[in-house]
């Protein structure tokens, strides 16, 4: 993975760490990551220390965290009606 990416990678954690008012432990617990890893993602100096597949593994958790977008799958639209319904129908 290239150095901007990295670099990207963890401006969002640090950006979301700001924005829900959370620690590095408390961040690094929240998404599976050993404290002393998420300390080593944080240091550019240490990024060596942290390999490839787990760099991939924080993309995708930072593209879920940004992209807010949804896939319509068949059962993302069966939930959907069935909250429309629910709704209409005064079940919720």
């Amino acid at each position: 993975m290239e150095i901007q990416q990295k670099k990207q990678i963890v401006s969002a954690i640090i950006s979301e760490m700001e924005q829900k008012g959370l620690s590095q432990n408390a961040w690094a617990a929240k998404k599976g990551i050993s404290k002393s890893h998420m300390s080593n993602i944080l240091k550019p100096e240490n990024w060596e220390k942290v390999g490839e597949r787990t760099w991939n593994d924080l993309s995708n958790k930072v593209a879920a965290m940004t992209n807010g977008s949804v896939y319509k799958t068949k059962n993302l639209q069966i939930i959907h009606n069935a909250c429309q319904d629910a709704q209409l129908n005064k079940r919720v």
